[in-house]
């Protein structure tokens, strides 16, 4: 391993780091109650670091763009206009299960379909075609690795 591959080992690792923490944080503030949050939006910016260096590491953890990850967070971006994977990482991180994880993100899509729709005049194709996607990200990852995404605690290894 040469120089340059290990300082990439070492940022990975400690990108991983931040993750686990953000996840360790998130895990036991949601244990305490439900999951009081609307959108997507709002859960990010209750469980993501105050800290922009903290919350670039996440990004680069689920290998999200920094940048998608803020818009996120600040409801500047639809969900459903970055690619499902890193999001779905960021919901098993979170311990956020399926269902409850499809009704936040609506929750922010609807605002961007909603103005989107009155701009063009109607619902696109486009619509259906995010949430046939975000649908299929998830049932080809949970058959890649079933234990992984919302297995119960006992259940990971």
């Amino acid at each position: 391993m040469n120089q340059r591959d290990f300082r990439q080992f070492l940022e990975a690792e400690r990108d991983a780091a931040e993750l686990r923490a953000a996840a360790r944080a998130a895990r036991e503030m949601l244990a305490e109650s439900s999951l009081p949050y609307r959108r997507f939006s709002d859960l990010l910016d209750e469980l993501l670091p105050a800290d922009r260096t903290a919350q670039d590491r996440i990004a680069r953890a689920v290998s999200l763009a920094a940048s998608e990850l803020d818009a996120l967070r600040r409801s500047r971006l639809d969900p459903l206009a970055v690619p499902p994977y890193p999001l779905f990482c960021l919901a098993e991180a979170f311990g956020i299960e399926l269902p409850q994880f499809r009704r936040l993100v609506e929750g922010d899509h609807i605002r961007f379909a909603a103005a989107s729709a009155s701009a063009r005049g109607a619902a696109s194709e486009e619509e259906g075609e995010a949430w046939a996607l975000f649908d299929r990200t998830w049932d080809r990852i949970t058959a890649e690795n079933p234990a992984r995404f919302n297995a119960l605690p006992e259940q990971q290894t």
